[in-house]
């Protein structure tokens, strides 16, 4: 990918998780699953503290948030209600 469609990809990464954030302020749903979301963390596009935010919104508007991903950051599992991990067994 170049310099230009990376850039590119990232605003609308930022774009979609700006929505989520409006999402959770006008208590638009019950739940909100933001897929792969760990993996932006992993990545370093968002930072743990941009994913803590939006989890303290929604206990205030009482959503649930769902994330999805592979590496779990430890700020986020001492702040999460629920975790679970999904294995392939064979």
């Amino acid at each position: 990918m170049t310099p230009e469609q990376q850039k590119e990809q990232k605003a609308n990464i930022m774009n979609g998780f700006h929505y989520a954030r409006k999402v959770i302020q006008t208590n638009e749903c019950d739940i909100l699953i933001l897929d792969e979301s760990l993996g932006l963390v992993d990545s370093g596009i968002i930072d743990v503290e941009q994913i803590m935010e939006l989890l303290e919104l929604a206990k205030e508007s009482d959503m649930e948030i769902l994330l999805t991903g592979r590496i779990l950051p430890e700020a986020i599992l001492e702040d999460s209600d629920i975790v679970t991990r999904i294995e392939a067994v064979k």
